[in-house]
């Protein structure tokens, strides 16, 4: 290990003893396959902590405390990692200026850049210039030029990338880069640029950290050109509320297409029937379905999803005894269901054109009758799954006591167990090939997407290793869209959801018309629901804390909202936290509880939370305030 850190960036046998030591502190870190364990762990009975881990030869910038420097000195110093000091909180970092070795605690860590730049002599100068990135112009037919690329590790072939008419911009900031240069002969011979690609190497890491550049290709102009275009449509450009403003934009053509298409596929699915006008009956709008009324266009419209509890508990299950776990999902769901009510709809802008209705017969005189469910009914979501649940019955599936969307049909090797949210199903079994029946068997009557392994559902990511028998659930993503959401990006981060001991009251609640004013501008009712559904997905750490501010939706306080925010400065750190159920470690329930005595200031009721887990982690769990 050693010598691989020592030669990784080729930084010298000068550091070898430094190198020594911290593989060896790394080893004894490392897990024991005989014993299940680390060295540390049998020697010192606890578990080592590795968030310090840090990369060897790292460049570091350490703090210069104020006392050793005076006001116009800088405050840090260029070093680099070169190990850990057992029993004290620091890093050893030598000085790069003398050579002489520290223990340092406030270290600003730069690990993306390249180790052996700093720790080995380089030709040419070694000096950080403010420089614009070179602009790569089209030469003239015939002629040879030179590109001068910056920070370059490898220098590629002569005439191996060339160029006709490629012209990349400049960027509109300079950028820090080293000044070591490499060059790279281009040709425009068109004998030898015929049927290659046009292709330049550039440096494409633009900003204020050294990054080794790598080679990148860039589009010729006109490529260049489209894809901006489209990206600043896509980012401008909003999607039409109206038939008429589909039709009359610059693109109406494709909007016309599409719309004809999704116009023709309810038409094949005989999603509706042309009848005259009833008498009797008043038809409803085709864009909203505010307009119907209960009783007569509707009557029940509750409909069962599958519990993100009873997704833990099947996913731990699945890790525990080697069961694989596909997904798929049924395209236009909502159009299977047959309507038990007799419904009549106007007709849909477009579909007089479509079907060259004749303009004698008069719109108001034709309108649609619905014999199967149609999105956007109050009831299709009820009609999809009274439709899916008869089939999977009919299957041979049977739901599950505590979750009508959970289905399981056989025992032992021939087991499967589907899990419906709607309409996205995971199909979980030992065989493949009762997985591959139960799809075909669902493919019968629905047209249905398959998706493979399940990696994706509900913005939860699943990570399963069958040979480890690990599965982990996490919605990494998600908490970054969360963290950009509220400009979090850039903060200080936190070790807690929330200070220990905090209490939040009514009387932290806006109190002066003024204050409800300076509230209202900020999204506290936003940011307690995407937290929710990250504490409710993946992330039990935050859910005491959620539960807390959810409290305070009606009139929320300054305070409020900075224990909000201080919840997403906590994800910020902890983005990468997920839950792993180990299937090794069995299925046996283990539950947890714990109370206070009249823990809520306002009402003085006891704080209570229990926590259910599986394969050693949690699939249930619920702050109660």
């Amino acid at each position: 290990m050693a010598r691989c850190m020592l030669n990784y960036e080729g930084i010298g046998k000068k550091w070898w003893a430094e190198a020594v030591n911290t593989a060896a502190w790394i080893i004894n870190r490392i897990l024991n396959i005989v014993n299940v364990k680390t060295p540390y762990e049998i020697v010192y009975q606890k578990k080592p902590q590795l968030k310090n881990l840090k990369v060897f030869g790292a460049l570091d910038y350490g703090h210069i405390p104020d006392e050793k420097r005076r006001k116009l000195d800088a405050k840090t110093f260029k070093c680099r990692f070169v190990g850990y000091e057992d029993g004290v909180k620091g890093y050893r970092v030598p000085n790069m200026g003398t050579g002489q070795v520290k223990i340092l605690r406030t270290v600003k860590f730069m690990e993306i850049t390249s180790m052996g730049d700093f720790m080995t002599e380089v030709e040419g100068d070694d000096k950080d210039e403010n420089v614009a990135a070179p602009h790569a112009t089209a030469p003239s037919h015939g002629q040879s030029q030179t590109l001068t690329i910056f920070n370059d590790e490898v220098v590629p072939r002569q005439h191996e990338v060339t160029t006709e008419t490629a012209i990349v911009p400049a960027p509109s900031h300079s950028v820090i880069i080293r000044s070591r240069t490499r060059h790279i002969e281009e040709t425009t011979d068109p004998e030898e640029a015929e049927g290659r690609k046009k292709q330049i190497v550039a440096p494409f890491a633009i900003g204020t950290k050294r990054q080794k550049v790598s080679q990148a290709r860039i589009k010729p102009r006109d490529e260049l050109l489209a894809t901006e275009g489209g990206q600043l449509m896509a980012a401008t450009e909003e999607v039409p509320k109206t038939y008429a403003e589909a039709t009359t934009r610059q693109d109406q053509d494709e909007w016309k297409k599409a719309i004809a298409s999704e116009l023709k596929s309810l038409i094949v699915n005989k999603t509706w029937k042309l009848v005259p006008k009833p008498a009797h009956q008043r038809p409803i709008g085709c864009r909203w379905g505010y307009s119907q009324r209960h009783g007569i266009d509707y009557e029940e419209t509750y409909s069962p999803v599958a519990y993100l509890n009873s997704i833990r508990a099947m996913l731990a299950k699945c890790s525990a005894e080697g069961m694989e776990i596909e997904q798929c999902d049924v395209d236009t769901a909502f159009l299977y269901g047959k309507l038990e009510e007799e419904i009549y709809m106007e007709l849909p802008e477009g579909l007089r054109e479509l079907l060259e209705l004749a303009e004698a017969e008069g719109e108001d005189d034709v309108v649609c009758m619905l014999p199967q469910s149609l999105y956007g009914l109050k009831q299709a979501l009820r009609v999809w799954n009274e439709t899916i649940d008869k089939h999977l019955k009919s299957m041979g599936f049977e739901p599950a006591d505590a979750d009508p969307c959970v289905y399981t049909r056989g025992e032992g090797e021939d087991e499967c167990i589907v899990c419906l949210y709607v309409d996205d199903m995971l199909i979980a079994s030992r065989q493949k090939a009762v997985i591959a029946s139960v799809k075909a068997g669902i493919a019968e009557k629905f047209r249905i997407k398959d998706l493979g392994r399940a990696r994706f559902i509900l913005g939860i990511e699943i990570d399963y290793d069958m040979e480890r028998r690990t599965l982990g659930i996490s919605q990494k993503s998600y908490t970054e869209s969360i963290i950009k959401k509220f400009g979090q990006e850039n903060a200080k981060t936190c070790l807690t959801p929330l200070e220990p001991g905090v209490q939040m009251t009514k009387a932290d609640e806006s109190q002066t018309e003024e204050d409800k004013a300076k509230m209202k501008s900020k999204p506290y009712r936003s940011l307690v629901g995407n937290l929710m559904y990250l504490a409710c997905g993946t992330r039990p750490d935050v859910s005491v804390a959620v539960a807390k501010l959810s409290r305070f939706l009606e009139n929320p306080g300054e305070k409020h909202w900075d224990a909000g925010i201080k919840v997403v400065r906590y994800l910020l750190k902890t983005k990468d936290v997920r839950i792993l159920y180990d299937g090794l470690l069995g299925t046996q329930l283990e539950a947890y509880s714990d109370a206070d005595w009249a823990g809520n200031r306002d009402d003085r009721r006891s704080v209570s939370v229990m926590l259910l887990k599986l394969c050693g982690a949690p699939v249930v769990w619920r702050p109660t305030f």
